[in-house]
């Protein structure tokens, strides 16, 4: 039978015990404790900020130069290789075991707690915290919660943009690309969610015009038109 160990007890009394026999107490284990939140949110945050910059560098290479990607995937490797460019994003880290990995990911699962199939993210960034403390096999499984992800269109509708908001809804770090070259006969229902205050969700916008352009960056508060 292997050595009781109060180091990896679950019970807080055991924990402290051993604290106070390696000259520690209560009060340096919640410190500790609380180092560990501090450096964990300083973590997220660094990597959401570098994720909202990369995503409003794919809007502005968009507006200036809508062709350059024929299709959506491809739409998906640039961004890739924009949050790439990001030292907090580039990074390669270990899971429990050892194995490496990196931060971001496409077609991530969903993990939602609806039973319903809900697909994958398009593309999905996980934090260091998260893989060390994670198996294998759940994360080549996609079981992970990601804590950032995003949902990116190009050329769809109002009913697609539904769809997206819908799956994101319920996500802290969620964002939305919609990049269009189409003029739609949905875009004043389109621009009015793009621009919907208390969805929780973060997005990005361009629709391309023969004689205008109208765009919004995550954080302009209403969409912008450029002639």
């Amino acid at each position: 039978m292997d050595e009781y160990n109060p180091i990896f007890s679950t019970n807080l009394t055991d924990t402290t015990y051993f604290c106070c026999n390696a000259f520690c107490n209560r009060a340096t284990l919640y410190t500790i404790l609380k180092i560990k939140i501090i450096i964990e949110k300083k973590e997220l945050s660094e990597i959401i900020d570098c994720v909202e910059q990369s995503i409003n560098t794919l809007v502005k290479e968009f507006i200036e130069y809508p062709y350059l990607h024929r299709v959506e995937h491809s739409l998906h490797a640039r961004l890739f290789e924009i949050m790439k460019t990001h030292a907090p994003l580039k990074q390669q880290v270990a899971l429990k075991d050892g194995t490496v990995t990196q931060l971001v990911h496409k077609e991530w699962p969903d993990n939602g707690n609806s039973k319903k199939r809900r697909g994958n993210f398009d593309i999905c960034v996980l934090t260091p915290t998260l893989l060390a403390k994670s198996e294998r096999e759940d994360f080549v499984k996609g079981k992970l919660n990601a804590p950032v992800v995003i949902e990116m269109g190009l050329n769809y509708n109002i009913k697609h943009l539904k769809k997206d908001v819908e799956k994101l809804k319920n996500k802290k770090n969620a964002y939305i690309i919609h990049l269009s070259r189409l003029k739609s006969r949905n875009e004043k229902a389109v621009e009015t969610l793009i621009e919907a205050k208390n969805l929780g969700i973060k997005m990005a916008y361009v629709l391309v015009m023969a004689d205008k352009i109208r765009y919004k960056h995550l954080n302009d508060k209403n969409i912008i038109t450029k002639n």
